[in-house]
C-alpha cells in the first residue's frame, strides 16, 4: 500500500532530522524526561525493562542525552544551540553562494 504523499513527506522530513545534530538532541533530551518521569512511578507500575532499553538507547545520543538530564547545565544547552544555529547560517550562506545571480 502506497502511503499518500504528505504522509512520505513527514516521513522523509523525520527521517533527516533524527541524522542532524539538533536531531540528536531532540531525541536525547525526549528519553531523557522519557526515563526521569518514568523512574518516578512507584513499584509494582515502574517499567524497569523499559527504562534500562531506554538508557541503552540513549547512548547512541551522547552527549545529548547528558546534557538534558534534569540539572544540566545552561551554558552547555547555549553552546548547543549557538553551535546549530552558526551551521544552519553557514548552510545558508552556502546555498546563497551557489544561487545563480540574475
Amino acid at each position: 500500500m502506497k502511503l499518500p504523499k504528505s504522509t512520505e513527506a513527514k516521513r522523509d522530513m523525520a527521517r533527516q532530522l533524527a541524522g542532524t545534530i539538533r536531531g540528536h538532541y531532540i531525541l536525547g533530551q525526549a528519553l531523557a524526561v522519557a526515563v526521569a518521569t518514568m523512574k518516578k512511578v512507584p513499584e509494582p507500575f515502574r517499567e524497569n525493562s523499559n527504562i534500562a532499553d531506554m538508557e541503552l538507547i540513549a547512548e547512541m545520543f551522547e552527549p545529548f542525552y547528558s546534557l538534558a538530564k534534569p540539572g544540566f547545565l545552561a551554558e552547555a544547552m547555549q553552546e548547543l544551540e549557538d553551535k546549530l544555529r552558526e551551521e544552519e547560517k553557514a548552510e545558508e550562506e552556502k546555498a546563497d553562494a551557489e544561487a545563480p545571480q540574475s
